[in-house]
């Protein structure tokens, strides 16, 4: 449950809510004006509000304005998220597994709990990494979903998926996928790798 600073609302009362992902394309001056003004459309969050050049710019943002802040391109590795930490830059924590990997990820979370920060998840891989992002989120305490929902909508994206069963992925949530492993399309998989490889994987 988030206890940090700002007003969290994940839903419901007021009809749908959400965050605003400035994907760091706002100079600290227009972020500055242009935060306060979303708590009138229901933003709860804004995702990196300034380029990860400097993570003074996020720390300062952060300090100016009353709704959380979300780390998401400044995070790369665990080193990443130590300095976002100390300099007091960010609310929550976006991890990415196609980023950082499963174990790093878990890391970066337990890093983020330790310093009273929750993080997230978002993902735009197909179905393997969907299915590993939904196995992150639901076995690390930190990745608070309830409150910021996990970032997983990659599947409404793509006309194609690389497992002949993706994850289970509907009316807002995701479920662990059950049995050992996913199996792999190998008409998806040839098709994907028609431009850029070979026809014939299996020829590999």
């Amino acid at each position: 449950m988030w206890q940090g600073r700002g007003r969290p609302q994940s839903g419901g009362d007021q009809g749908a809510s959400g965050g605003e992902d400035a994907n760091g394309g706002w100079p600290p001056r227009v972020a500055l004006r242009t935060i306060p003004r979303q708590q009138a459309w229901d933003v709860y969050f804004v995702e990196q509000p300034v380029l990860d050049l400097d993570i003074a710019w996020m720390a300062d943002v952060r300090q100016q304005v009353d709704l959380p802040i979300m780390a998401d391109e400044s995070i790369y590795n665990l080193q990443d998220a130590m300095v976002i930490v100390r300099a007091n830059a960010a609310d929550i924590l976006s991890v990415y597994v196609g980023k950082v990997g499963i174990s790093p990820a878990r890391k970066i979370a337990s890093v983020a709990k330790a310093a009273g920060l929750a993080c997230t998840v978002g993902s735009m891989e197909s179905g393997i990494g969907n299915a590993a992002m939904i196995h992150l989120a639901l076995s690390t305490p930190a990745i608070d979903a309830e409150t910021f929902p996990c970032d997983i909508f990659s599947p409404f994206y793509y006309d194609q998926n690389i497992l002949v069963e993706p994850p289970p992925i509907q009316a807002g949530r995701a479920n662990v996928p059950v049995g050992v492993g996913r199996e792999w399309s190998s008409t998806t998989t040839k098709w994907i790798f028609s431009g850029c490889v070979s026809t014939d994987i299996s020829a590999s």
